[in-house]
């Protein structure tokens, strides 16, 4: 069984509620596992800023070791599409 997926969003960022719209209608594919929605902007979503070292709204995050994601949304299918695959190091770079 795959991980669960962090998805981090913040209510006053206009592309996060698009991402937990489609979130919401189920509209992600599900091959990266169950997605779990936090919003910075709540009490309980706050304690993940630092937990997850969050940069940046939307993200997402999977597992244990809270490996980044990609995220994406095609339009033409109107789908969020989450990418967890471990990205490959190129020249040293991380």
């Amino acid at each position: 069984m795959p991980d669960q997926v962090k998805v981090v969003i913040s209510g006053s960022c206009e592309p996060c509620q698009e991402v937990k719209q489609l979130i919401e209608e189920g509209r992600f594919n599900k091959d990266e596992g169950e997605v779990d929605l936090i919003d910075l902007e709540t009490e309980e979503g706050f304690k993940w800023l630092d937990k997850l070292g969050v940069s940046k709204v939307p993200s997402a995050f999977k597992g244990e070791d809270n490996r980044k994601c990609n995220l994406r949304i095609d339009d033409k299918k109107r789908l969020l599409v989450i990418d967890c695959s471990p990205e490959e190091k190129q020249n040293g770079d991380e």
